[in-house]
Parts: C-alpha cells; sequence; structure tokens
C-alpha cells in the first residue's frame, strides 16, 4: 500500500513539473526518491527508477535549470525534509550495520557486483519480449492478480461471477489504452491531429513506460521473483503498481476529442466498471464476514472476530494470559528456520510467531501480556486457553474440564481448571 502512495506521488510530480511547468517541484525530486528505499528496503527498484527518470527529465530541462531553485520556500522545506528522512533513517543504518554483510552473490570484495552487464540487458530484452503479453492479463483473472480469496471457500457463484467479471475488464481496458495510445500518435501526424488532447496521450503514454521500467527492470535489480512468473508472492509486490494501471486507464480513454455520443459511450463504460467494484467489494466484504470455511485459504479471517476474542479474553484476566495458538499457517513455512538462523534473541526472542496478531490487540487494548509471546517451541500445557481454527479438531487431552466458544471460522477452548 505505501508503495502505491510512492508511485501516485511519483506521476503528480512528474506531471506537475514537465505539463504545468511548475519548476519549483523539483526540490521535492530527491525526497521522492530516496523515501520509498528509506521506509521500505523492498522499494529500492523505486528509488533506482525515479532516481533515472528525475535525472532524465532534469537533462531534458537544462535550459530551464535555474527554475528549479526559484522559490526559496519550497527549496529550504525539500532540504529540510530531505535532511530529516536522512538522519532519521540512512544516518541510523550506516552507524550500525557491518558492511561486509553487504557483499552479496558471493562477489569476492565487490559490494554491488553488477559487472555482469551483458547477464543484465540479456535479462532486460528478455523480459521484454514477454512484456506485452503480461501486459495483457495481468490483473484479468484470478490467477493473474494478488488473490488471497483465491482458495477460500466463502463465497457464492454470484460471488464469483461478479469477481469474473470485474476482473475481465482490466483486459478490455488495456487494450483500449494500447490502441487508444497507438492510433493517437499516428492522428497527430495527420490532418486530423486536433481531435487528439496531446496532454493526455503524453501523460498516458509515459505512465505505460513507467508501467514497462518497473515490471522488466525491477525483477534484474534483484527485488524478490520476476512479475512475468505470475507467482503469489510477486503479484502481492506487483499490486502497488495498481495506481499506475488506473491513471493510464482514466488517460488514454480521453486521448481523442471526438463527439458527445464517444465521451458518454465511455463514460458509461467506466462507470460500469466502477459500479461492478462497489457491487464486487459489498458482496465480497459480506460472506467473507459471515461465512464459514472448512479449511484454510491465504486469506486472513475477519479483524471482527479477532476483536471479539480479545474482549473477550479481557475478561477472563488481569495483566497477563496464558494462550496456546494452534494457528498454523501455511504460507509461513518458513518462519521457525528464519527466527533461528538470521535473527538475533539479544533484542527479541523471536520476531515471527503464531498468533501474534492477539497479541498485540490484546496488548494495546487492554495491556496484557501473553506469557508465550514471542516464543518459538510453545507448548499448550498449563495454558488457560487454546485457540484454534473451527475445521480443525481439537486434541482432547489437553485440558480435563473445558468448554469451547466459537467465533466466526475460530474456536476458543477455555481451561475451566486453571
Amino acid at each position: 500500500m505505501i508503495v502505491l502512495i510512492f508511485n501516485a506521488l511519483f506521476l503528480k510530480l512528474v506531471f506537475d513539473y514537465c505539463v504545468n511547468k511548475k519548476y519549483y517541484l523539483a526540490s521535492y525530486f530527491p525526497i521522492a526518491t530516496i523515501l520509498p528505499v528509506s521506509i521500505y528496503l523492498g522499494g529500492f527498484s523505486n528509488t533506482i527508477i525515479f532516481f533515472l527518470i528525475f535525472s532524465c527529465i532534469l537533462i531534458i530541462n537544462f535550459r530551464n535549470f535555474k527554475l528549479n531553485f526559484s522559490s526559496k520556500h519550497h527549496l529550504s522545506l525539500g532540504f529540510g525534509l530531505v535532511s530529516s528522512i536522512l538522519i532519521l533513517t540512512w544516518y541510523q543504518y550506516f552507524t550500525n550495520i557491518d558492511f561486509d554483510s553487504l557483499k552479496i552473490q558471493n562477489s569476492g570484495t565487490q559490494l554491488f557486483p553488477y559487472s555482469r552487464i551483458r547477464d543484465y540487458i540479456y535479462l532486460g530484452f528478455q523480459n521484454t519480449k514477454i512484456f506485452p503479453y503480461f501486459f495483457l492479463d495481468i490483473f484479468s483473472k484470478e490467477l493473474y492478480i494478488y488473490w488471497p480469496f483465491q482458495f477460500s471457500d466463502k463465497f457464492s457463484p454470484s460471488s464469483k461471477n461478479l469477481v469474473a467479471i470485474l476482473l475481465g475488464y482490466h483486459k478490455i481496458f488495456n487494450i483500449i489504452s494500447i490502441l487508444f495510445i497507438l492510433f493517437g500518435f499516428i492522428t497527430s501526424f495527420s490532418k486530423y491531429k486536433k481531435i487528439v488532447n496531446n496532454t493526455n496521450l503524453i501523460k498516458a503514454t509515459f505512465t505505460l513506460f513507467m508501467i514497462y521500467v518497473y515490471t522488466v527492470l525491477t525483477p534484474i535489480l534483484g527485488q524478490g521473483r520476476s512479475f512475468l512468473d505470475f507467482d503469489m508472492g510477486s503479484l502481492m509486490v506487483y499490486s502497488s503498481t495498481y495506481i499506475l494501471y488506473v491513471y493510464l486507464w482514466t488517460t488514454s480513454f480521453f486521448i481523442f476529442n471526438l463527439n458527445k455520443i464517444f465521451f458518454v459511450s465511455l463514460l458509461v463504460f467506466l462507470c460500469s466498471f466502477y459500479t461492478a467494484n462497489l457491487l464486487t467489494s459489498y458482496n465480497l466484504a459480506k460472506e467473507f464476514k459471515n461465512s464459514i470455511s472448512v479449511n484454510h485459504s491465504v486469506a486472513d479471517e475477519s479483524t471482527i472476530h479477532k476483536e471479539a476474542i480479545v474482549d473477550f479474553l479481557d475478561g477472563y484476566v488481569d495483566d497477563k494470559i496464558s494462550i496456546y495458538y494452534n494457528l498454523i499457517e501455511f504460507e509461513y513455512d518458513w518462519s521457525n528456520y528464519f527466527n533461528e538462523i538470521n535473527y538475533s534473541s539479544s533484542y527479541y526472542e523471536f520476531i515471527y510467531s503464531n498468533g501474534r496478531e492477539f497479541d498485540y490487540l490484546l496488548k494495546r487494548k487492554y495491556g496484557i501480556d501473553n506469557s508465550q509471546e514471542g516464543k518459538l517451541i510453545r507448548s499448550p500445557k498449563n495454558t488457560q486457553f487454546f485457540l484454534s481454527y473451527s475445521f480443525t479438531e481439537f486434541p482432547r487431552n489437553i485440558y480435563q474440564n473445558y468448554k469451547i466458544i466459537q467465533f466466526g471460522n475460530y474456536s476458543l477452548m477455555i481451561n475451566l481448571d486453571f
């Protein structure tokens, strides 16, 4: 979500600077560039891409370079914000890190082994060949979008049909966008060039270029798996580009200034998409909240039920609680290995542990600490509560006297002898 905001901010700065001639915004280029990687290390690719594009813009606009410093107010504000970001993030980072740990890819003495330029060019060329097919399919089906409900059994056939219709719009939008940009350039060199809105044509073309660069360059920079593989992990990261696609559609659809019938038709088509979006979102939210699964999916359970469990537990304890979470997440089997190998127990015993969201809510709302919070190896013995999913079978030899209360897809076993 935060990377999505960075992408929106980037487009805003670029178009205001280039199209609206607000040259004083150059003072904020360094902020937009360094902010993604300062807050989120996965934003390294955003920082590299933003830096390259901002640099090209400043070089192209070199004749008006002095105008970048025309506003002392914006210049001082930009300098102050950049300095604050560097002090609060990177100063702390570089004063505490061991630089030897930055040597990657078995590169020997190289800090950043980018000497294999031919390999990166080759990968970029291969990704470029695949990009057109990727662009047409992305967001068009459940398999081509980060869809945590993919394996959920909570939804009715009508809701699944609505999802299929909604996602189908994306492929139509992408095709229309490409065609409008292509015909816009062709028409702009013909005698009918007056019907072309050059501002929207430039904005749509640049946004498409931004999508291409992010899609092709990010995997080369080593930021996770290739988006072009359509695996769920990479699509989760790629979902941050959705704002770019939305802007591409809304600008490319209005490249041509044709008659009112054409304009109204496009407007009705867009409204049908947003209506389907709202209707689908409402149905999914309602069914996900009120339905009970028979197995677990990648989608998390409703926060409403978690809050209800925490509120219920508060009535049983004062400031300490002993609760065992039988909540095995199949997506996070690697977490125990990560804890044992990579995480420093001198700071906190283990960063990843089951039920952390419940421990957080208990602490934040009621100041209650779980005696097993942060432990990698946990035991249900001598605990007051045993929390599990309703579709998993409870072990009957844990508590002698107990009762079970259900909260949505959760079942809470209470030790009556505690």
